[in-house]
């Protein structure tokens, strides 16, 4: 069976889907491929709908290979670009799963005039040799080119799940869990920081699901015990925006 994506728009009514509610479908892709796990990159709605294009990441899967793909919406007269971007390649023995993507909104000065300029950021899961490691790609502005997959981390101990999220109008912070611990890293146009220790582990208990929001910064967590209990967290963590 394969897999196709809907994506659900404000426009004239499908009859199929008005009972539920929804204003408009559209399908995004199709093909001989296997799509799963889109993201959308939140849009700020006071941009210019053609300026700052919003972006769906997704996992392709065909002829045995995984890449990480993406398709962006161009404003409402021309509504989805018909191109799938390649932000990851498919490579023989790679398998890239689970990606999440954000744009953030920030002001530049061209010619004594300030003008909004976006940057996004996807990140994702990769495996090669048995372990998992965290890669990720930008894009800035109107651009539809993503940079060449640089990896996050490269160490022997699984990194997982990354989730991305803006945390200025400049910056984009990455977590991930790394084997029972929780790490970030922020970036920005000019670079990327270093992995740093979010939460710690202990003897005590392993860190699993996590979701992150922003700007108040309030990050939750489940934590199983030595007795095999689960029961969530939730902290305020004070993140810096330095690359640094």
């Amino acid at each position: 069976m394969k897999h196709v994506f809907f994506l659900i728009v404000l426009s004239a009514a499908v009859p199929a889907f008005a009972q539920y509610g929804w204003q408009k479908v559209d399908t995004l892709t199709s093909g001989d491929f296997d799509d799963f796990n889109p993201r959308v990159a939140y849009k700020n709605p006071m941009y210019p709908a053609g300026s700052n294009p919003t972006w769906v990441v997704f996992e392709r899967q065909d002829n045995g290979g995984t890449s990480i793909s993406a398709v962006k919406y161009l404003g409402s007269q021309t509504r989805w670009d018909p191109n799938i971007y390649t932000v990851s390649p498919a490579s023989d023995g790679v398998m890239q799963r689970l990606p999440d993507v954000c744009t953030v909104f920030g002001e530049v000065l061209v010619d004594s005039v300030y003008k909004i300029k976006s940057f996004t950021l996807a990140a994702w899961q990769e495996r090669s040799d048995s372990v998992w490691n965290i890669y990720y790609s930008t894009c800035v502005g109107d651009s539809s080119h993503w940079s060449a997959p640089a990896p996050l981390t490269q160490d022997s101990v699984d990194g997982e799940n990354p989730e991305v999220r803006g945390l200025t109008d400049t910056s984009i912070v990455i977590i991930w869990r790394r084997d029972s611990t929780l790490y970030y890293s922020v970036a920005g146009e000019s670079g990327i920081s270093g992995p740093k220790r979010l939460v710690d582990s202990n003897t005590d208990s392993t860190q699993f699901d996590f979701d992150f929001a922003v700007p108040e910064q309030n990050l939750v967590w489940t934590n199983m015990d030595l007795n095999g209990k689960t029961f969530c967290i939730v902290g305020d963590v004070q993140l810096t925006d330095s690359l640094t």
